[in-house]
């Protein structure tokens, strides 16, 4: 089945939006909606349609956010994992732990590190 943009209804998303969440979090049904708007807001601006069906449509409310810090127990667990004192970095694992620290102290992302 085959449609075009232009026949693809606010109804049809809300109904996509009931069925996913079934099987997604609420998280990732509203990450594929803001795609789905990017793409029908292209759409609009080349003039193929004149409304965007995605903007009506009323999201489900994502879950606040974790906010949580590792404890020092843990912290404890996963250097004695990596076999590391806090003096000799001699192995590869001990590099790994001391970039875990260097993440723990300056609250970077792996990304940012």
């Amino acid at each position: 089945m085959h449609s075009l943009v232009t026949d693809v209804k606010q109804d049809y998303f809300e109904s996509w939006v009931t069925q996913a969440l079934i099987r997604l979090k609420t998280s990732s049904v509203n990450r594929n909606l803001d795609l789905l708007s990017s793409v029908y807001e292209a759409a609009k601006r080349w003039r193929w349609i004149k409304d965007n069906p995605i903007r009506a449509i009323k999201r489900p409310q994502n879950p606040p956010p974790r906010d949580r810090r590792i404890s020092d127990k843990e912290i404890k667990h996963i250097l004695k994992a990596l076999f590391f004192d806090g003096h000799i970095v001699s192995e590869s694992w001990h590099q790994v732990a001391v970039g875990f620290l260097f993440a723990i102290e300056t609250a970077m992302r792996q990304g940012e590190i």
